[in-house]
């Protein structure tokens, strides 16, 4: 039996084995040999040993790596005379003792027939998705399907302005300093405009936002359309354009030449 000691431990080649305070450990899931550098090569749930890597075959496996199996494809049982009743496509394998079905990624459920939770992904469908701001989650990989509005990995982020939809992947057609939505492109107008693009003033005789708000300036004064404010026809003023331009104010000290001129 070969051997050597260090600091640590005593190494027993020979046997492959650890000893000692800190080499009592035996290598982790998945891997073998010494200081357990190789990896194992088993599948189908087969169990690895940590020293030699041979393959420890689950029932109903077979061969060096446990790739066989006893029972035929779609088959199962001691003697593989039950079917498996697992969906043929989304379904890795049917174990051919149990007959448990193993489902593809995306896939989950005792058959295999049913789409993983929104959210979730992957074999069994037990990853999480990382996806933010609605977006949809592709079942098998993962991957953000963004709602529109947003692009990103994550769908993180905002849609630059000027553009929108998908992937912010349309241009904005808004005119007049209106605000386009990121996500349908719907036109939000300054005061004094309307239209689907913000493209047409108010018509005579309204203002302010959506156009909504009545004017109030008579006697032929003209509104705009933004604040409202009056331009009176010439004859007329006040902030209405109420008032002639030919009575004045007169105070109880007015002078008699500053008495109203009537006709």
């Amino acid at each position: 039996m070969i051997s050597y000691t260090t600091p640590h431990c005593t190494k027993i080649l020979s046997l492959n084995l650890n000893l000692g305070n800190k080499c009592q450990e035996e290598c982790p899931v998945g891997t073998f040999g010494v200081s357990c550098r190789q990896t194992c090569r088993c599948e189908n749930g087969a169990k690895c040993d940590h020293i030699s890597g041979a393959c420890l075959c689950e029932l109903g496996y077979t061969g060096e790596k446990c790739e066989v199996r006893l029972c035929p494809e779609g088959h199962y049982g001691l003697t593989c005379d039950k079917r498996c009743h697992c969906h043929a496509q989304n379904t890795h394998s049917c174990h051919p003792m149990s007959g448990e079905c193993s489902c593809q990624p995306g896939w989950s459920g005792t058959y295999c027939n049913k789409t993983c939770t929104p959210g979730f992904f992957g074999v069994s469908c037990q990853q999480v998705c990382q996806c933010q701001n609605g977006a949809d989650c592709h079942s098998v990989t993962g991957e953000c399907i963004c709602a529109p509005g947003f692009k990103g990995s994550k769908c993180s982020t905002v849609c630059p302005s000027g553009t929108h939809g998908i992937n912010c992947s349309a241009t904005c057609g808004c005119k007049n300093g209106a605000q386009c939505s990121s996500v349908d492109g719907a036109c939000s107008c300054k005061a004094g405009w309307h239209g689907v693009d913000c493209s047409i003033n108010c018509p005579i005789g309204t203002w302010g936002l959506g156009c909504n708000l009545t004017c109030m300036c008579g006697n032929g004064g003209a509104c705009n359309a933004l604040n409202g404010h009056c331009t009176c026809a010439p004859g007329w003023r006040g902030e209405r354009c109420d008032l002639n331009c030919q009575v004045r104010d007169v105070s109880p000290t007015a002078h008699p030449s500053a008495v109203p001129v009537t006709q």
